[in-house]
């Protein structure tokens, strides 16, 4: 009877066992589902996040081989992942050559455990056009090992081709001032720091230009009669256009010359700044 006892009990203390198991058991597939849902959910934001930006997400292994590729590249690059997926970075002409060097350095140094962020590199598209992209990469680690490289490639053309536009347009519009026979020069609004002179307000005033460029017309002594369009050192910005007026203007010799002057506001360089235009009426008025 005693046998028999101690073997129920020894029965109990082993169903008493197993159902813990069992808890633990299922304490533990809940975690591990509610992870892979969590998991599931966080990959489905991640790809419609990518399916409606232009940010294009690579990852490649150790060898540089693409392992997977956003759906959005079909719309940025012209390519379906699938025939990207397994290629070798070399071999998938996704980068313009002379790109290809940097891009390889800048992946070992991602295998490496390092981050890189915002570099510029050209990708060409299926059809053969160039996409200028702005690339970020950072290692993926397992086990303390990096075994992936993630690369966020942004769609920047747009406003690289505004930029070189703008710049282009602004290169224009200072030669023609630069080529103009009057006096020109641009100072910034805050601090009445010459932004641009031409080379007729060099001539006018005797200062070479890389006397100009910096200082303020104070620091340069020339206001004699240019105190209309300054107020209290700085430039009256908050009229519209100020009308025709004559003043003087003291040179580097030390001469003053009798100046047509005609200001405004004018946005240069991202900067609020006043144009002032001018033309010497010296000898015209001697004349009189």
């Amino acid at each position: 009877m005693k046998d028999e006892n101690r073997s129920v009990g020894r029965l109990l203390d082993v169903l008493a066992e197993a159902r813990e198991l069992v808890t633990e058991f299922a304490d533990e597939a809940n975690r591990s589902g509610a992870a892979e849902v969590a998991l599931r959910e966080s990959e489905e934001r991640y790809r419609i996040h990518f399916s409606l930006t232009n940010d294009v997400m690579f990852s490649f292994d150790r060898q540089l081989t693409i392992l997977s590729v956003s759906s959005n590249v079909e719309r940025v690059l012209g390519y379906m992942p699938e025939e990207l997926t397994g290629k070798p970075l070399a071999e998938a002409n996704l980068l313009h050559a002379d790109d290809m060097p940097e891009a390889v350095d800048k992946a070992q140094h991602v295998l490496a455990g390092e981050v890189y962020l915002s570099s510029i590199f050209r990708f060409v598209t299926k059809n053969g056009d160039i996409v200028i992209g702005e690339v970020s990469g950072i290692p993926l680690s397992r086990d303390g090992q990096v075994v992936e490289v993630i690369i966020v490639a942004r769609d920047i053309t747009k406003r690289i081709n505004t930029e070189n536009s703008l710049r282009e347009s602004s290169e224009r519009y200072l030669h023609i001032l630069d080529s103009l026979p009057g006096a020109v020069c641009i100072l910034k609004a805050e601090d009445t720091r010459f932004m641009f002179a031409n080379q007729g307000f060099c001539a006018l005033s005797g200062h070479e230009i890389r006397d100009i460029i910096g200082k303020t017309p104070v620091e340069l002594k020339l206001p004699v009669g240019l105190d209309d369009f300054f107020s209290n050192g700085k430039p009256d910005a908050g009229s519209s256009q100020a009308d025709l007026k004559k003043q003087r203007l003291k040179k580097k010799d030390g001469t003053t010359a009798d100046v047509m002057v005609s200001s405004g506001p004018v946005k240069y360089a991202g900067e609020d700044c006043l144009i002032l235009i001018m033309m010497d009426v010296t000898n015209y008025k001697r004349s009189l």
